[in-house]
C-alpha cells in the first residue's frame, strides 16, 4: 500500500533501527517524524499528535516512553523490530514533490512548530553539502547530535548516506569518548555544536602533555571540522585551532530552508564579524513587524555575499 504521506513517528537510538525506519517510513509513502530522546513525555505527545501520525514506530527498548501516548491518542503501536521482520510488499512510486521529514523547530519563542520537507528539499540540500564540503565514498563520520533536527539528521546521516561515506552513530556524546574514538583514528570528519567543542576542549585539558600530544595529533587528522546550530565564541575558535591546527567551519541556516551559509572548505574561511546588540535587537524588531520580507531580504543578502565574508543570522528562524 501507499501511507500518502501520513505522518510515522519514531522513536529509537541512533543506530540502525533508527536510519531503517526513516526509510521504511519513505519507502512506504509516508512522512517521517523522528522523535527527541531528550523529550519528556509531553513533548512526545505534543509532536505525535501535531504532525497527526497514524503510527509510532519504536525501539523495544523504549516501547513504554510512548505506549501510553499510542493508546490515548488511538495511534497503532509497532515494534521496530516487528516492522523490519514485516514481509515485503509491492512498494509505491514516490515522486520527489511528495513530503518526507518533519523537523520541529526548537521552540525558542513560541511552541515548537513542525516543518515538512519534501524528498526533493532534502536532495537539493545533500547535493548542495556533499558538493561544498566534498563529501566522498572515502569519508568517515562520527554522529554526537541527536537526531531530530537538520544538523544531526541532515548534515551527518542523509550526506553519509548520499555519498557514500561511512557513519558512526554514537549513543550521546561523551567528551572522552570522542577523543578515544578520534586516537582511534580512520575519522575524517566531525560535526558539532559550540558546547560540544567546549566539552572537547576542556576534556583534552584533563590530559597530561604526552596524552594531550596524543590527541592533537588525532584532531589533525580530519580533513573537515563543522560548528553549527548557536553561535561559535571566538574564544572556542581560537583554543580549538591552537588544540587542532585547523579553523571551525561555521555554517547558518534554518529549520525551513537548511543550511544557507557555511565557510569555504578551503581557504581562511573569511573574516570574523562582530555584531553589536544594539543592530540585532533593530533586526529582531524589524523582523517582527514584516517577517516575510524581512527573510527575502537576509536570503537576498546571503545570495550576494562573496568570498565568505559576510555572516549572517536569521532571526525568524532558530538556528540549526
Amino acid at each position: 500500500g501507499d501511507l500518502e504521506e501520513a505522518c510515522v513517528a519514531y522513536l529509537a537510538p541512533p543506530g540502525f533501527d533508527w536510519v531503517a525506519t526513516q526509510w521504511g517510513s519513505w519507502r512506504a509513502g509516508g512522512i517521517a517524524v523522528p522523535l527527541a530522546l531528550s523529550h519528556p513525555e509531553p513533548e512526545l505527545e505534543y509532536v505525535v499528535a501535531d504532525s497527526r501520525a497514524v503510527a509510532i514506530v519504536a525501539h523495544p527498548e523504549l516501547a513504554d516512553r510512548v505506549a501510553p501516548i499510542a493508546r490515548r491518542r488511538g495511534v497503532r503501536l509497532l515494534s521496530a523490530e516487528d516492522a523490519r521482520a514485516a514481509r515485503a510488499t509491492t512498494l509505491p512510486a514516490v515522486p520527489p514533490e511528495r513530503g518526507a521529514q518533519v523537523f520541529y523547530t526548537s521552540g525558542t519563542t513560541a511552541r515548537p512548530k513542525g516543518v515538512v520537507l519534501t524528498h526533493a528539499n532534502l536532495a537539493s540540500q545533500a547535493v548542495s553539502l556533499v558538493q561544498a564540503w566534498a563529501w566522498s565514498a572515502d569519508d568517515r563520520i562520527l554522529n554526537v547530535l541527536p537526531l531530530h533536527h537538520v544538523h544531526g539528521v541532515v548534515n551527518v546521516v542523509t550526506c553519509a548516506l548520499w555519498s557514500g561515506a561511512a557513519c558512526e552513530l554514537a549513543p550521546r556524546f561523551d567528551a572522552a569518548a570522542v577523543w578515544q574514538r578520534l586516537l582511534a583514528g580512520g575519522l575524517t570528519l566531525f560535526m558539532a555544536v559550540p558546547t560540544i567543542y567546549t566539552r572537547l576542549i576542556a576534556e583534552w585539558g584533563r590530559g597530561g602533555p604526552a596524552e594531550r600530544a596524543r590527541m592533537s595529533e588525532a584532531a589533525r587528522g580530519l580533513r573537515l571540522m563543522v560548528s553549527g546550530s548557536a553561535a561559535l565564541p571566538v574564544s572556542v575558535l581560537g583554543r580549538w585551532r591552537e588544540i587542532s591546527g585547523d579553523t571551525l567551519r561555521e555554517r547558518y541556516g534554518g529549520t525551513e530552508i537548511g543550511i544557507a551559509l557555511s565557510h569555504p572548505l578551503r581557504g581562511a574561511g573569511g573574516r570574523l564579524l562582530y555584531i553589536g546588540p544594539a543592530l540585532l535587537l533593530a533586526f529582531a524588531f524589524a523582523v517582527m513587524a514584516d517577517p516575510v520580507s524581512s527573510v527575502a531580504y537576509a536570503i537576498e543578502a546571503a545570495l550576494r555575499a562573496v568570498h565568505g565574508d559576510l555572516g549572517l543570522l536569521l532571526p525568524t528562524m532558530g538556528l540549526v
